[in-house]
């Protein structure tokens, strides 16, 4: 049997409040002014200069891609790059998909970040196949989102969309749609506006219809943050937009896109939800800076703040898999449906061995499984596992039980909790 996991990190939602203070002072009849307000993004400077010469088109951006970057960027693989300067020439777009980075992306650059092309992390637009085979080969989301589900006709149901707020349900379409007998549900996005944790949007639901096409719901848009030390300009675009729906198909939610630096100057930022039966939702924009320019944005989903706390830039917490039936995962699982991440041959329960840091023990994770190919309501509505994290809030581990069904399936393990 051939199984697949994706392992998608979920962070504990943190509140928090600072006042900031400035100080000044009357003397001799002359007021005094503080210094000039400083911040720092924490980078330690080990992922070099990041710098893309302009012209080069589409490039794909995955940081194991030793020829292109002359190393591997972020070895550890926890989704946080440390650059000293990053620059994205014109003309050129850095497309970021959630097959070559599947965490949410974190930029963080001692010096200045220049983005004169364009930065990429949206949504894939769902499919139409009449192959079964290749029906759940999902809309991919951008880095740090979620999958469209697959499309259903005949024997073969349609698939939620990926992600705590996929698309579900379905809707029973009007007549004007014809052979598409029930329209999928777009995503949602679940974030918060402060984007603390950062999380990427989810995918749409695929549609079923009865003319033998399988129509895909939209990948959720990515999630990306950048934060720099001295300054962010961006004089082309960032994106993270929700992928379409086809035919019916819900369209993903829209993304995340966090800008932390000390000056902000802009261009074009996007967060919207894909189209399908219904628009899907947008997703947020979170902007922190003692000086923030003008961007073109839709100021319905941004949210302006100063750049106060730089522990928010990391993840604060993680978990992952670690081993299924005894055999290793991946620590940078793709979660591809052409290659598996890992293959195993077992027809009952196995051991799914979790590990966590930053989540209190005690916490319960559950254990999600979608099937590739679900043939009836057993594999299309897989129960979900359970286990409880033992150990410290710094290191905690858990292991549940799980029988995977025949063929591909992708995973998701998760935890909430209140702290």
């Amino acid at each position: 049997m051939v199984s697949e996991s994706t392992m998608i990190k979920r962070h504990p939602l943190i509140g928090w409040s600072l006042l900031v203070l400035a100080a000044g002072w009357l003397s001799g009849g002359l007021f005094v002014l503080p210094h000039a307000q400083s911040f720092s993004s924490g980078s330690d400077g080990s992922d070099g200069a990041l710098t893309v010469a302009p012209n080069q088109g589409n490039i794909t951006f995955d940081p194991f891609d030793a020829a292109r970057w002359g190393r591997i960027l972020d070895p550890d693989g926890d989704g946080v790059f440390n650059f000293t300067t990053i620059t994205v020439g014109s003309n050129t777009t850095l497309i970021m998909r959630g097959d070559k980075s599947p965490k949410p992306v974190h930029w963080l650059a001692s010096g200045n970040v220049l983005i004169s092309g364009g930065l990429e992390v949206s949504g894939a637009n769902g499919s139409d196949t009449t192959d079964p085979a290749f029906r759940r080969q999902v809309a991919l989301p951008g880095a740090g989102g979620y999958a469209g589900g697959a499309g259903g006709s005949g024997a073969l149901p349609a698939t939620a969309g990926d992600g705590t707020g996929g698309g579900s349900g379905g809707i029973q379409c009007p007549g004007f749609l014809g052979s598409i007998n029930v329209c999928g549900k777009s995503g949602t996005f679940t974030g918060n506006r402060y984007l603390i944790p950062l999380v990427g949007g989810s995918g749409g639901e695929g549609s079923y219809s009865n003319n033998g096409h399988f129509y895909g719901g939209g990948g959720g848009g990515g999630a990306i943050l950048i934060a720099s030390s001295t300054s962010i300009t961006i004089t082309g675009f960032v994106n993270a937009v929700g992928g379409n729906g086809v035919s019916g198909a819900g369209g993903g939610s829209g993304g995340a896109i966090r800008l932390v630096a000390p000056t902000l100057g802009g261009g074009l930022i996007q967060v919207f939800g894909g189209s399908g039966f219904k628009t899907a939702p947008p997703g947020w924009i979170r902007l922190e800076g003692f000086s923030i320019g003008n961007f073109n944005i839709d100021a319905s989903v941004v949210t302006r703040g100063s750049p106060v706390d730089s522990a928010s830039l990391r993840p604060a917490s993680a978990i992952r898999v670690t081993a299924i039936n005894g055999i290793p995962v991946p620590a940078n699982p793709t979660g591809s449906f052409v290659l598996p991440d890992l293959t195993m041959n077992s027809s009952g329960p196995v051991n799914v061995d979790i590990e966590a840091t930053g989540i209190p023990p005690g916490t319960v994770v559950t254990l999600q499984v979608f099937a590739q190919t679900p043939t009836d309501l057993s594999t299309l509505n897989l129960p979900t596992a359970q286990a409880t994290l033992l150990g410290t809030l710094q290191s905690s581990t858990a292991t549940a039980s799980f029988t995977f069904p025949y063929g591909f399936s992708r995973g998701f393990v998760r935890a909430t909790w209140t702290q």
